[in-house]
């Protein structure tokens, strides 16, 4: 009786947290929102319309990075409305459901509450995750699917009785099964989980049940995600590897670096340095070095543009690592070292500054804005238009025109032309693509005082510049950029 008098305070604590970590969430997201939001909306408005997980209705493409989160909100979309309220509603749930779940696990692992409550708000303020969070993008999903994951990998570790046991392990291949669905980088991590199960205990519960769960998983989600947009992977990794591969050859390592040290360089420094005599708390902490060490090798191969968003795969399971280290130090009633403390006092101090400077931020809906264009060109174009830009989310979900994405991640077509061509360096290069596409208006999201004028395209300006004030910082400050549309006029005569 006691025992069940205990849970039932645990489960009351932990939903008043993961109540307390929404609202904290939803008001330090503010109304900003990722453009990428409105990328998965399309796709989702299309599907409740009947034409499918397309971005351009009769085009099949596969423009999300997360196959499983606009499968997930297609239905809670149906019901509660294709909207940003409703996504961001969705996705800042997600996170405090995360951090609920992630007080049981540490609290069973501690046995002490406010240890528990400590250690699951140095996870939940991972300063970039915590960020994206109430986006309305994947990363809240993302956070309650590695959650899940550990909830199962610390039930096979603590459970002796064969039938919880055997749930535990079918719990976890499941939710490793689903995991590179719901964001593709993280196959690296939950297959490494997977593999030291199978090797460390080649029991018949690990090797007929977890490899059964995940196989029939990974099965079951590659599926669907088949026959939603017609790949099992996103065409956005090699689209952003050619369009937006940068020029200075370590931009992508030191990006790397930036965010992971940024966001949780004092957990890092407890995950890697710090013993433990659990050996759940030591093998999530090898996989995920392992893990880590791909993900920097790759982007650094790949020299693309990295966003703060990537801390959802590159931090967050670092942070976990070191809460399950610490909970197990507190559970074997270890006092804190100086060292422990020096790498919480850096973790919290780093978190702080970064919430704090990025906050501004956090302030601004550029999507806003963004309508104004989108109504602007629904009043002064035809619906047939195509229109050609790179900032596609907010833009395509509010026009509803047919947009050519000209960084190809929407727009296969265009993966097909960069195969053959560079990418636009010169108008010269704009003009080619322009003709191939067939564009009939093209946006420059980044104009200046003098308008386009083109070799074989005359570029004829629709109204005024459009200034729009980004949700992102550049040298410290908000970015401002200009918009200005232009009707194309094709000189076939030059």
């Amino acid at each position: 009786m006691k025992k069940r008098r205990s849970d039932y305070q645990q489960y009351l604590i932990a939903l008043f947290l993961g109540i307390l970590v929404y609202l904290g969430t939803d008001l330090y997201g503010g109304p900003s929102t990722g453009d990428d939001t409105f990328i998965y909306m399309r796709y989702v408005e299309h599907a409740l319309r009947g034409a499918g997980f397309v971005y351009n209705p009769g085009k099949q493409s596969h423009g999300v990075t997360s196959s499983l989160w606009p499968l997930f909100m297609t239905p809670v979309s149906f019901v509660f409305g294709n909207t940003v309220k409703t996504w961001k509603f969705a996705s800042t749930l997600m996170a405090g459901m995360a951090a609920a779940l992630l007080y049981l696990i540490l609290q069973k692992n501690t046995t002490r509450v406010l240890w528990a409550i400590f250690l699951m708000c140095l996870v939940v303020l991972e300063p970039h995750s915590f960020r994206w969070n109430s986006s309305s993008m994947e990363n809240g999903f993302v956070f309650f699917a590695l959650t899940l994951l550990l909830f199962f990998w610390q039930g096979i570790q603590q459970n002796d009785m064969q039938a919880p046991l055997r749930r535990s392990y079918i719990g976890l291949g499941i939710a490793a099964g689903m995991l590179p669905f719901a964001r593709p980088e993280l196959a690296v991590f939950s297959l490494g989980l997977i593999l030291s199960l199978l090797v460390m205990s080649p029991s018949r519960y690990s090797l007929d049940f977890l490899g059964g769960a995940y196989c029939c998983s990974l099965l079951l989600c590659g599926f669907l995600t088949w026959a939603a947009f017609g790949s099992l992977l996103p065409q956005t990794a090699e689209a952003k590897a050619f369009f937006l591969k940068q020029t200075y050859p370590f931009y992508g390592l030191l990006k790397t670096l930036q965010v992971i040290i940024s966001g949780s360089l004092g957990c890092l420094l407890l995950a890697f340095t710090t013993k433990s005599r659990r050996k759940h708390a030591h093998t999530w902490r090898i996989v995920t070095l392992f893990a880590l060490l791909i993900f920097i090798g790759y982007l650094s191969y790949v020299n693309q543009v990295v966003s703060s968003r990537y801390a959802s795969y590159l931090n967050l399971p670092v942070m976990m690592a070191a809460v399950l280290l610490l909970a197990s130090k507190v559970s074997e009633r270890q006092s804190s070292t100086t060292w422990i403390n020096i790498c919480l006092g850096l973790q919290i101090i780093l978190s702080g500054f970064v919430l704090y400077t990025v906050f501004p931020v956090t302030q601004v809906s550029e999507a806003d804005e963004i309508k104004k264009v989108a109504d602007f060109l629904v009043e002064n174009s035809p619906p047939e238009a195509r229109i050609a830009l790179s900032e596609i989310g907010a833009l395509g979900f509010y026009s509803q025109r047919y947009i050519i994405d000209l960084f190809g991640l929407t727009d296969p077509a265009i993966l097909t032309w960069k195969r053959g061509n560079e990418r636009p360096h010169n108008i010269e290069q704009l003009e080619e693509l322009l003709l191939y596409r067939q564009a009939t208006h093209y946006i420059d999201t980044n104009a200046n005082e003098h308008f386009l004028v083109g070799k074989n395209i005359i570029f004829e300006p629709l109204g005024r510049r459009f200034p729009i004030k980004r949700s992102i910082f550049f040298q410290g400050r908000h970015l401002f950029s200009q918009w200005q549309i232009y009707r194309i006029i094709y000189d076939h005569n030059g």
